[in-house]
């Protein structure tokens, strides 16, 4: 019997260390899964993000830098057409793309971390020009309504049956800018304060005007992470968005440069 003892010691040893370490093996997948690199991704669509010489700034960029410094990841901001970042979002994993509405068509293809802040998407006119538009249908009577493909305006007024959209594919919000003061759109459809924004940037400020009577959209900006990465990213850049939130940090960051559109 004696030497029966002596492997049943040793499974029995055997056992203990396995439960032992059983959570600290649990804890390291778990801290892989989080620290797992994201390719972040950007337009330049200011003031949430653009460049200032050779820096990409904006309110939305230093939220995100802000969540990663507090998360102790240093991946670099890639800048994209955003018809090209959303391709990539959408067919490769691990990736990440800001700043994103939330839309219908946008919900169930992609992980959500936010709200970032809020945005309207309003119709601009030739400043000067006499229709006035006071509905959807009012727009739809014109000759033509300038959109980037597939930014929210575009999918947004899309899906609302417009078939006068004159859709350019580069990503520029300066083309659709141009048409407009050339006359050769009737309106440009887009996020209001990157209207303003670039309208100041390019020194065509009075040329243009919003037509806030008719809002299109109201939504919140979010950062949107690829379907298939692991939720535990997500609960974690989520809940340091919110502790950030929570401090004021970002309040801050967004009076800074809501101050710079006065």
């Amino acid at each position: 019997m004696k030497g029966l003892s002596h492997p049943r010691k040793l499974l029995q040893r055997a056992l203990l260390i396995a439960a032992l370490t059983l959570p600290a093996a649990t804890t390291q997948a778990a801290e892989g899964a989080t620290n797992t690199e994201i390719t972040l991704m950007t337009e330049v669509l200011a003031p949430f993000q653009y460049m200032d010489g050779d820096k990409l700034v904006g309110s939305s960029v230093e939220i995100v830098e802000l969540i990663q410094k507090r998360l102790k990841l240093h991946q670099p901001l890639k800048i994209f057409p955003w018809s090209r970042g959303i391709k990539i979002l959408e067919k490769k994993p691990n990736t990440a793309l800001f700043s994103m509405m939330r839309t219908p068509e946008r919900e169930h293809l992609f992980k959500w971390v936010g709200p970032l802040q809020q945005a309207r998407v309003v119709f601009f006119k030739k400043r000067g020009m006499p229709y006035a538009i006071h509905s959807l249908d009012d727009a739809r009577q014109l000759r033509g309504i300038g959109v980037t493909k597939e930014a929210v305006a575009h999918q947004l007024l899309r899906r609302q049956g417009f078939t006068n959209l004159v859709v350019d594919p580069t990503g520029s919000y300066v083309n659709n800018m141009q048409k407009l003061i050339r006359k050769e759109i009737d309106l440009w459809a887009v996020i209001r304060k990157p209207g303003i924004y670039r309208a100041h940037l390019a020194g065509v400020a009075d040329q243009i005007e919003p037509i806030d009577n008719l809002v299109i959209h109201t939504s919140a900006m979010y950062i949107a992470f690829s379907n298939k990465t692991d939720d535990r990213i997500i609960r974690r850049w989520q809940q340091t968005l919110d502790a950030l939130k929570a401090s004021g940090e970002i309040a801050a960051i967004q009076h800074k440069y809501a101050q710079q559109l006065k």
